[in-house]
């Protein structure tokens, strides 16, 4: 036989081809399917045209609005975890600033430039705090 030989995969409109360089070469391809030209299928199943049933297409029709509904109830959950999941982080931060010396809290709104009466109280400045970094979110 002469070398190189082309093996094909698909069918003789639409295919794939390997180049076998020796005889061990194409044996190996041989076992993992490759085939002469002329042995491939003129037409491969999934090329045939015309042939799908409107019951196919049925099914298809009602999978596609099952999934375009899971997808749906889905997006909504996720959606409802991020609204809880910002409450909760709101909540966290509240604590921790809670624990926050006044004297620390007036300090990180000086730096941030937000203005507070003199006379705020704790409460007051950990509010303006959680403002601030909603309204300044990177």
């Amino acid at each position: 036989m002469q070398y190189p030989k082309m093996l094909y995969k698909g069918s003789q409109a639409k295919y794939t081809y390997e180049i076998a360089q020796h005889e061990v070469h194409e044996d190996e391809l041989r076992e993992q399917g490759w085939i002469g030209f002329y042995d491939l299928p003129e037409q491969s199943e999934s090329e045939k045209v015309g042939e799908i049933y409107s019951t196919d297409l049925k099914a298809s029709d009602e999978a596609l609005a099952e999934a375009k509904t899971e997808i749906e109830r889905l997006n909504n959950i996720i959606a409802n975890s991020m609204k809880e999941n910002i409450e909760l982080r709101k909540q966290i931060r509240f604590k921790e600033l809670e624990d926050t010396p006044a004297d620390e809290l007036k300090a990180m709104l000086d730096e941030k430039g937000v203005q507070f009466g003199a006379r705020d109280n704790k409460a007051t400045l950990v509010n303006l705090v959680l403002s601030h970094e909603a309204n300044h979110q990177d």
